[in-house]
């Protein structure tokens, strides 16, 4: 038992200054897994914004694919007297471009012009329904079989046929994402 008049003890120094150190490793530690969670946050967002970015492209890039198809399909409808809805050059039928000059889907007012042709599908979430031009390239004669890639079974060697270009536009799910596909495609002269 302790007297009432001894003189306490104290702890030796060093146990003293000990007391401040585990305080401050605490709190280097809790630094620590802050700065942890915040960059896994930031990787996380960064992560979702890409897979948003993704999506916004695909979508794009599907709605073009659909107006490349309604392109094609318009191609096939057309009468076999068809040049001369290509000498207007609108309604989304051009003869091409001079050679000095750009070609016709960089002057076309994608977005603006109301007479283009629209893609007929629903696609969910596009800010504007995709949209393309045919342009009429020229007639050209089959040489053989493996020249024309037409879809056509047998031999087409020796055939007339109209070649067209089509151009196809789409948008995504933010008016700022875009894509524009083109292809050549050839029908049988009638």
């Amino acid at each position: 038992m302790r007297h009432l008049n001894a003189p306490r003890r104290r702890p030796p120094r060093a146990v003293a200054r000990q007391r401040g150190v585990a305080l401050f490793i605490a709190l280097v530690v809790l630094l620590i897994i802050t700065l942890v969670g915040v960059t896994s946050l930031q990787t996380t967002r960064l992560e979702e914004r890409m897979a948003a970015n993704a999506l916004d492209r695909d979508t794009a890039f599907q709605a073009a694919e659909a107006a490349l198809a309604g392109g094609e399909t318009n191609v096939e409808d057309l009468p076999p007297a068809f040049e001369d809805d290509f000498e207007a050059n609108a309604n989304g039928l051009y003869e091409p471009a001079d050679p000095d000059d750009p070609p016709r889907w960089k002057e076309v007012e994608w977005t603006e012009d109301d007479t283009l042709p629209e893609a007929d599908v629903e696609l969910a979430g596009v800010t504007e329904p995709p949209k393309f031009i045919v342009e009429y390239v020229a007639r050209v004669e089959v040489e053989d079989e493996g020249s024309a890639n037409l879809g056509q079974s047998g031999d087409l060697s020796g055939e007339q046929v109209d070649m067209f270009r089509v151009t196809a536009y789409g948008h995504g799910r933010s008016p700022e994402t875009r894509a524009l596909l083109q292809s050549t495609y050839g029908k049988i002269a009638q």
